[in-house]
């Protein structure tokens, strides 16, 4: 069972040499989610399990929805180590706060909702070795986009919608996995994704790429337990050490566990917004970029994390000390661009760098 609910507040002023009014705004959301499942099977190597999730929201202008969002799982092995797997499910979203502001946004607006469905198979190759393999396609209506639409005029004022439930939405792709299981001392997985995410804002108008749509991603992780220590520990419970609960806490931080793990990871850049050449408004006295055609994205990512792990077994708790060094070689890669007023020169911004973090915990 789930249940949430929340409130916000945003608020907005003015410096400088003017003075500015501020504006304030204040929601109140509710969100109450029970989830029921029930599993079916095995029968002839078939399981079922089907559920459903009732969500009841209310927030901003609505009053009190009720939707709920049927889900099924299914999955087959005809021989054992060998499954086919299929999935349907319906997800509802509520729009993000500052979407429903009064002031900001539009209180009106409704869920976003989603289906997925995803149809898959895994088999184990080796003793500790799987490889599965899914398809999957997600389907979006009723997502938040911006809108200029007026509302109304009062007084010569137009009121604006801002925000509006005409988006579209879909996604889809191929996911690859093999994964060597966890054994006493290793584990590890290779993951690949082929995908496409794509939205337009009105029904009539041409599919666009969503801002994080990510064609190729690899995805590399493992970690390895050195599987020898050195024995002082066991030394001064023999006597060929020195005893006492000073000593056996050295001999105890001198005979811990180490552990080496890491990930690396490569995927395509976000698409971004080239512009190629750019004209001066007289009326705003500004510049406006001009687009490149096609689809332009940022440069292909990859980046490399390392951490070390150092665990402490004492009589009754365990000590842990670990080092994560993230972006091990500096890759300076590119979030967004920074165009100068004339949209002729960008400027990269990254924001990771080389970053160690150095961190301890206790376990009782």
């Amino acid at each position: 069972n789930g249940a949430g609910g929340g409130g916000g507040m945003i608020t907005g002023g003015g410096g400088g040499g003017l003075t500015a009014g501020s504006t304030t705004s204040t929601f109140q959301d509710v969100n109450f989610a029970p989830y029921v499942e029930m599993q079916v099977g095995p029968v002839a190597g078939l399981t079922l399990t089907p559920g459903i999730r009732f969500d009841l929201f209310q927030y901003g202008n609505n009053d009190l929805r009720f939707a709920p969002s049927p889900r099924v799982n299914a999955r087959w092995e005809p021989v054992a180590g060998t499954a086919l797997k299929a999935a349907w499910g319906v997800y509802e979203q509520a729009p993000a706060s500052l979407q429903l502001s009064s002031t900001f946004g539009n209180p009106s607006l409704k869920p976003e909702r989603a289906q997925h469905f995803i149809i898959g198979a895994e088999t184990r190759m080796l003793r500790n070795i799987t490889f599965s393999m899914n398809t999957y396609y997600n389907k979006r209506d009723s997502l938040v986009v911006s809108s200029t639409r007026v509302l109304s005029v009062t007084d010569g004022t137009p009121e604006l919608e801002r925000f509006s439930n005409e988006g579209t939405g879909r996604s889809y792709g191929l996911e690859l996995l093999m994964r060597y299981e966890l054994t006493k001392n290793f584990y590890g997985w290779i993951a690949y994704t082929l995908s496409r995410a794509e939205e337009k804002a009105t029904t009539g108008a041409d599919w666009k790429l969503f801002d994080y749509d990510q064609t190729h991603i690899l995805t590399v992780v493992w970690q390895y337990r050195v599987p020898w220590r050195f024995p002082f520990r066991q030394w001064s419970r023999t006597g060929e050490l020195p005893s006492g609960w000073k000593w056996n806490t050295l001999w105890s931080i001198m005979s811990g566990d180490i552990s080496l793990g890491g990930r690396f990871r490569l995927t395509s850049g976000n698409p971004a917004t080239i512009y190629v050449d750019s004209y001066r408004d007289l009326d705003s006295e500004q510049y406006v970029g001009k687009e490149a055609g096609g689809e332009s994205r940022m440069p292909t990512f990859h980046q490399l994390d390392l951490r070390v792990d150092y665990k402490i077994a004492f009589d009754s708790w365990l000590l842990g000390a670990y080092l994560d060094v993230i972006n091990v070689y500096n890759q300076q890669n590119p979030e967004f661009l920074i165009w100068d007023y004339r949209y002729k020169e960008a400027t990269p911004i990254s924001i990771i760098p080389l970053l160690p973090v150095v961190g301890v915990k206790a376990e009782f």
